[in-house]
């Protein structure tokens, strides 16, 4: 998600870390996740977190110590959240440097998993899930793939007119890397410029150890796998249909992309299906698609829900030993199927002002997590809703 969208947004007061009340709004359980006897229902969530002060529009998933954690938080929203799905309750909240988290990603940083956002200002922050303590800050400013930056800079209403649009992480000649991109923008100016390079930093460091410079038009989202043993980064394009494959060791094409989108791509994400890493992608022509990247070829048809118009976010998680992949579509509804077959897996979620999806698995249950555009935060079981 993201590109240039000329809106405003809240500066934060301060750049604290904290940790919020355990209330549970639950409207079929109040034991959480990991509870015993709990009422699972499959018509409407099983949780209901209190939510952000705006509306987030940016959810991930990570494990920590054990703990199924959502991190959430969003373009405009200056809190960044962390909800501990398993035991049904909130787990912390920060705010970042950057006033919001546009970008959310997870990474590992010396064992231990981290959080990596990054959002308006230019800056991308590496935090410990586990209470937010601030482990590295690196200000994307300056850039080289940039051109021209600090010039467009001192003509945008925001301080450093710099905004993180994309995050994804890898591991690269054995040291874990940050890859971002970022876009500009001004509602005063019409100023309005997205950057198709997409820099490597590192993670320990913050030092830049690369760029790619991927040939996309408009806003480009990223996502990485490994192939073959070798990292790989997967870009595409809001403005345009063409998904690239990069080797981030030598930083060249692999390939001549992936084929078949009829219209700008808005999310892709990865996944692994008999241990072969697969490609998903949604976009502006209303389906998800799927690739081999060992062949670059299609996995079967590509999948469609009820009439949709955009495809606004994806997420995979296992079912029943079986790899289910959900698609948040046009703001309200969000379909499962079968990530090998393509068939549906179980009947769409619906629900009204969906701003972003995760998934993942708590006490033993896979559950869809959505981030509401009434600033609730809610979780869904999906082993009630699948079909056998």
């Amino acid at each position: 998600m993201g590109g240039c969208w000329a809106r405003g947004t809240k500066a934060a007061d301060g750049n604290g870390a904290g940790f919020v009340g355990a209330r549970v709004y639950s409207a079929a359980m109040t034991d959480g996740l990991d509870g015993h006897g709990a009422a699972w229902v499959a018509a409407r969530p099983v949780i209901t977190f209190p939510g952000h002060e705006e509306e987030a529009t940016t959810a991930v998933a990570v494990t920590a110590d054990g703990r199924a954690l959502v991190v959430t938080g969003g373009f405009g929203e200056t809190t960044v959240r962390i909800w501990d799905v398993g035991a049904g309750e909130p787990a912390g909240w920060w705010r970042p440097g950057s006033d919001d988290a546009w970008a959310i990603t997870t990474g590992v940083l010396d064992g231990r998993p981290v959080v990596v956002t990054g959002g308006y200002g230019g800056v991308i922050e590496v935090r410990d899930p586990a209470g937010g303590r601030l482990i590295r800050a690196i200000e994307v400013k300056g850039h080289p793939g940039i051109t021209d930056i600090d010039d467009l800079a001192e003509d945008l209403w925001y301080p450093g007119g710099i905004h993180v649009n994309a995050l994804a992480t890898a591991v690269l000649d054995g040291q874990p890397v940050v890859i971002f991109t970022v876009h500009t923008d001004d509602s005063g100016t019409g100023v309005c410029q997205d950057f198709p390079v997409a820099g490597i930093h590192d993670l320990a460091t913050g030092r830049q150890t690369g760029e790619i410079a991927t040939g996309h038009s408009g806003a480009v989202h990223l996502a990485t796998t490994v192939l073959d043993g070798r990292p790989v980064l997967i870009t595409a394009s809001s403005a345009d249909p063409a998904v690239r494959v990069w080797d981030l060791t030598t930083g060249g094409r692999l390939g001549a992309g992936l084929t078949g989108n009829t219209a700008g791509v808005t999310v892709v994400t990865t996944a692994l299906l008999d241990d072969g890493p697969v490609v998903v992608t949604g976009g502006y022509d209303g389906t998800v698609r799927r690739w081999d990247l060992r062949t670059g070829l299609p996995l079967g048809k590509p999948l469609t829900g009820r009439s949709p118009r955009w495809v606004q976010d994806l997420a995979v998680v296992e079912a029943h030993g079986r790899p289910i992949v959900a698609a948040l579509m046009d703001e309200n509804t969000v379909h499962l199927w079968d990530l090998t077959t393509g068939e549906p897996a179980a009947d769409p979620i619906t629900a009204s002002g969906v701003g972003a999806l995760a998934a993942t698995t708590a006490g033993g249950r896979p559950v869809a997590v959505t981030v509401m555009a009434d600033t609730t935060v809610q979780v869904w079981d999906l082993a009630a809703r699948l079909r056998a």
